[in-house]
């Protein structure tokens, strides 16, 4: 899947931007259960149910700027 490494790679970019002490704060809260963005890495990079969801929560996003005019998005 393309944009599963795609997405994979821009995160792994993102991180490395990030502070080291940053990295492992709790971003995404969903049910009782919390992601970091290095565990939100993770559940993509093991295909699970979580990781697939938050690659087509993020192209749908992604799509969603495009038809809305958004031209560039700064890190």
């Amino acid at each position: 899947m393309l944009e599963k490494d795609t997405i994979k790679e821009a995160l792994r970019e993102y991180i490395s931007i990030k502070s080291r002490n940053n990295v492992d704060v709790q971003y995404v809260m969903i049910g009782n259960k919390s992601y970091s963005l290095n565990q939100i890495l993770e559940e993509i990079e093991n295909d699970t149910d979580f990781g697939k969801d938050f690659i087509k929560g993020v192209v749908i996003l992604i799509i969603d700027f495009l038809t809305r005019g958004k031209k560039e998005i700064t890190l």
